[in-house]
């Protein structure tokens, strides 16, 4: 047995006893849903699903059948310093959504009261923009009151 060999196995070994017991391990407790919503209009579907994590919230958005990698935006609700919501977008492709990521996020951590993490991902559209977004703002805010 190589020396690298005999290293992996005590890695391996010692990684398995700061893992959790299988029998503890419960893979629904990593991302427990909130709140889910699903609109569709002008035969546009947009699905928003809202995940606790033990530190604040996931929000993901999309108009396709899987969720994907789009623009992001992460969000701090107001505080003791701050009397409004403070939200960063960030570019992964693209520029068009980053002022809707952006609004999401910060309503929906003003909302929530804890930080989230948004992100976007959506298609090209034959629609004017502001009722794409009118669409995305509606399913939002419909999966916050749920």
């Amino acid at each position: 047995m190589s020396k690298n060999s005999i290293n992996s196995s005590k890695n391996a070994s010692n990684s398995s006893k700061n893992s959790p017991n299988s029998s503890e391990f419960d893979p629904s407790k990593i991302l427990s849903i909130k709140s889910q919503s699903i609109i569709e209009k002008k035969g546009i579907r947009i699905t928003v699903v809202i995940y606790n994590l033990h530190n604040g919230y996931l929000m993901l958005i999309t108009d396709q059948d899987t969720f994907g990698l789009g623009t992001l935006s992460i969000s701090i609700p107001p505080n003791e310093i701050n009397d409004r919501s403070i939200g960063t977008p960030l570019s992964t492709f693209g520029l068009k959504y980053t002022t809707l990521t952006n609004i999401i996020g910060k309503r929906a951590s003003k909302m929530l009261g804890k930080p989230v993490l948004t992100m976007l991902s959506l298609q090209e559209h034959d629609i004017p923009l502001k009722i794409l977004q009118k669409i995305v703002m509606d399913t939002v805010a419909a999966a916050l009151e749920s």
